[in-house]
C-alpha cells in the first residue's frame, strides 16, 4: 500500500501476510486495547439482529445534518432508534 501519508494510516494490518510477527485475525494475536475494539465492533455490527427498527424500520432524519454528524433514525410501530455518529475530536456533539 502506498500514499502521501504512509504508514501511519494504510499500513499494512499484523497478521495473514508473510513475515508478520504477530495475527491480529486471531484473539490470541490482538493487544488488549485492539480486543477491546474488536468487541465493541462486533456488538455494534450485531445490533440489528436485537433492535427490530435497524433490521426492518423506516430510515429518516432526525434532527438537522450538522458538518459533525449526521444523526438518523428507524422506526417500527411502537419502537424507534436514533443512530447518531460523531465525526469530532471532542465527545460533545452540543446539539443533541
Amino acid at each position: 500500500m502506498t500514499g502521501p501519508d504512509e504508514p501511519t494510516t494504510r499500513g499494512d494490518f499484523p497478521g495473514g501476510f508473510p513475515g508478520d510477527e504477530r495475527n491480529a485475525f486471531s484473539q490470541a494475536g490482538r493487544t488488549r486495547q485492539e480486543q477491546e475494539l474488536f468487541d465493541f465492533i462486533r456488538k455494534l455490527a450485531h445490533l440489528h439482529t436485537e433492535l427490530d427498527p435497524l433490521s426492518r424500520g423506516a430510515a429518516g432524519q432526525s434532527l438537522p445534518p450538522q458538518v459533525s454528524s449526521m444523526p438518523t433514525r428507524r422506526t417500527v410501530p411502537r419502537w424507534a432508534v436514533v443512530v447518531v455518529i460523531n465525526n469530532e475530536t471532542k465527545p460533545d456533539l452540543g446539539h443533541v
